[in-house]
């Protein structure tokens, strides 16, 4: 790299150490806390040893912990190269002798920088790293929500077992609506059938069965479920069930570009 600066950062949660030098020279080292004065500290002392001369920082992808660095040295004008570590430990591994070296940390990316290693490296579009992240989240939040459903069901299979039958998927938009207006059988089984059967077919549209509401009140009118000292098992489904429609609201939101807040949809 000729005589260019090259800045190497080994990144934590909440330190980085770094070290600058060009192929004859270590200008600084050290380490910097992972907050504005520190990438103010670096910045400084990055303008210190460069000069007029070209800057390239390189930096591992450490879970996210490089990113606020990253993106603060890049907004200053600093190229910045972030390294999968599989490649930086492939490169510690060895040495130009074949050797076995240490670790790689800040003095071992500049080397790595150094020796041209990093010309290759192709570099994540911001764009897709935050629309991985949302993508994790979503898969977080549908991991949770089937976590509740199987809890809900738990419960219900106590004080209402026939729930299960009385839709082809327990917490559809009916399953749901029925178990906030009425939730027990013994006040499903005082409904009447023709009321239920409209309100189920507001809420499923073409999707609905005729019959539906006619063997939901039949289910629940012979129901096996428990009826006496239930508050606790109430109480558990109540709670659940304000979660799991909290958990679908924002996988809603997620996948809606037109109701999602932070603008990217996974649509």
């Amino acid at each position: 790299m000729n005589n260019n600066i090259v800045v190497g950062i080994d990144v934590a949660m909440e330190k980085h150490q770094y070290q600058i030098c060009d192929t004859e020279t270590i200008y600084s080292k050290g380490a910097i806390q992972n907050d504005i004065a520190g990438g103010n500290k670096l910045l400084a002392k990055i303008k210190e040893a460069a000069k007029d001369r070209e800057v390239v920082v390189g930096m591992e992808a450490t879970n996210n912990y490089h990113i606020c660095l990253q993106t603060f040295l890049q907004n200053n004008g600093l190229k910045v190269i972030v390294i999968n570590p599989l490649k930086t430990s492939a490169y510690s591994k060895i040495d130009d002798y074949g050797n076995k070296t240490d670790p790689i940390d800040a003095k071992g990316i500049c080397n790595f920088l150094l020796d041209n290693k990093h010309k290759n490296i192709k570099q994540m579009n911001q764009k897709y790293l935050k629309l991985r992240e949302l993508c994790r989240c979503w898969l977080k939040l549908k991991g949770d929500m089937t976590r509740i459903s199987l809890r809900l069901r738990s419960r219900l299979i106590i004080i209402n077992p026939e729930f299960e039958s009385y839709f082809q998927k327990t917490l559809c938009k009916s399953g749901l609506w029925l178990l906030e207006e009425y939730l027990v059988p013994e006040n499903i089984a005082e409904l009447d059938v023709d009321k239920l059967q409209h309100e189920l077919k507001k809420i499923a549209g073409v999707f609905g069965k005729k019959d539906t509401a006619q063997r939901i009140v039949e289910l629940a009118k012979n129901t096996f479920g428990v009826k006496n000292d239930i508050e606790g098992y109430l109480r558990y489904i109540h709670y659940h069930l304000d979660e799991f429609k909290f958990l679908r609201e924002k996988i809603f939101e997620i996948k809606n570009p037109t109701t999602a807040s932070c603008g990217v949809c996974l649509s």
